[in-house]
This record gives structure tokens, sequence and C-alpha cells, in this order.
């Protein structure tokens, strides 16, 4: 059985999340903390899959609808005002660590801080998605 493009994005999402959580704890300081951290952004996803356990007949009811908005404020609050924070920290740890480390440490924090950074582009292109998404409700 071929697997399809979501299985394939998620073995490459669960491989990019062990190598980055992995090279947090290898370049040490405040990496592992930071990376602790970004584990919050997982609360969202809790009303995300609960959103898939209402049907098409229920997906109007007031439960639903109170999931949707519990999905939307944790993810702001989460992914889009947390997580700009926390790669910052990634950037400015690295920068002030940097000369104090061997090059296989600076090299994960570059890692690290680049995955991070791509996790907050992806956080903004989905919020802009959901925006878009809303905008279209409330019209």
């Amino acid at each position: 059985m071929d697997p399809n493009f979501l299985t394939i994005q998620m073995q490459y999402h669960h491989v990019a999340a062990i190598l980055g959580y992995s090279g947090s704890l290898i370049a040490g300081y405040g990496f592992p903390h930071i990376a602790v951290a970004s584990l919050l952004c997982e609360v969202s996803s809790i009303f995300l899959d609960y959103k898939d356990m209402f049907s098409a007949d229920t997906r109007a009811s007031g439960l639903s609808q109170l999931n949707q908005l519990a999905f939307l404020v944790t993810y702001f609050f989460v992914r889009i005002l947390l997580f700009p924070i926390l790669v910052y920290q990634n950037i400015q740890l690295t920068l002030a660590t940097m000369g104090l480390v061997s090059w296989f440490r600076v090299a994960c924090m570059f890692y690290v801080t680049a995955l991070s950074a791509m996790v907050l582009a992806l956080n903004l292109y989905w919020f802009k998605l959901m925006m878009k998404g809303l905008k279209r409700v409330l019209q």
C-alpha cells in the first residue's frame, strides 16, 4: 500500500522534531528549555483533534463552535504570540554562545534555530488561512 501525502508529511514532521529536540539537548545552555516551552504549541492541537470527532451533522452545534473558538484562541496565544519569542531566544542564545562551544554544538544551534523559524513560518501561514476562513464566515 502506497502511503498518502499526509502520512509522508507526518513522517518528515516526526523525524524533524526528533532531530530538533535532540539538537537542542546537544546545543545545551537554554536550548532544551526553549524546546520544552515550544511544546506548549501542542495545547491547540487538542482542540484541532477534537474537531474531527464532530460529524457533518454536529459541526454547527454549540459545542463544536465553542471548540473552534478554543482552537483559534489557543492557536493565537501559543503559536502566534509565544513562538516568535522562542525563535528570538534561539537566535539570541546562538549569537551569545557560539564562540564558547565546539563547531558541532554551533551547528546544532543553527539547525534548531532554522527549524524553529520554519515552524514559525508554517504557524503564520496556517493562521493566515484561518483568518481568511473566519472572514468568510463573518461576512
